[in-house]
């Protein structure tokens, strides 16, 4: 249903709360999601999507998200082509860590049509934004406040010795934006695929 501009349209959606422990709901949906905005349109399909959910007093604990043979279609008037992507496997993670919010995405066997050929073994990204764990409140205000951004990893592999990892910490200002030093990590530069 249209919400802010925003429609959605996807399969069907299955989830039970386990008997032995009834904080914890496991789901999966079946593709293809459509979503279309004015200007831009999204389809998202997957050979199998799961979800997994632990709830806490004020909403949730922490969240997972499992999703097998991913494919990744947008188009929209601003964009100069189709961007078309692929993944063999993607996952995302969210929990809270005291008063911090921990997050954490994960793909492997990425391709995109950006980059014809060119086939990242591992995409990962590990960060903790401090103060933030309030975003998993239910109800609660869905914006990141100013504060300190983690990033213990941000990492793009191609092989099994050819790497680029970034970390360090960053400051979100009140305008959203980020400021700060990152640490750069090469591993065999040489064995860097030409894009």
């Amino acid at each position: 249903s249209p919400m802010g501009g925003i429609a959605a349209r996807t399969g069907a959606l299955r989830s039970a709360a386990q008997f032995y422990q009834p904080g914890k709901i496991v789901a999966e949906l079946d593709g293809p999601l459509a979503l279309t905005s004015p200007g831009i349109s999204a389809q998202f399909d997957w050979q199998a999507m799961q979800a997994s959910v632990r709830a806490a007093a004020a909403g949730m604990e922490r969240g997972s998200l499992d999703g097998r043979n991913i494919t990744v279609d947008i188009d929209g008037i601003r964009l100069t082509q189709k961007l078309a992507l692929r993944a063999d496997r993607m996952t995302a993670h969210v929990r809270r860590n005291g008063g911090d919010l921990d997050v954490a995405a994960y793909a492997d066997g990425l391709q995109s049509n950006l980059a014809e050929g060119l086939t990242v073994t591992t995409l990962a990204f590990e960060a903790t934004l401090a103060g933030q764990a309030d975003l998993l409140n239910v109800p609660g205000e869905r914006r990141v406040k100013s504060g300190r951004l983690t990033l213990h990893r941000a990492a793009i592999q191609w092989s099994e010795t050819s790497s680029l990892e970034l970390s360090g910490t960053l400051e979100i200002g009140p305008d959203g934006r980020l400021s700060g030093e990152l640490q750069l990590a090469i591993s065999n530069p040489e064995g860097f695929p030409e894009i």
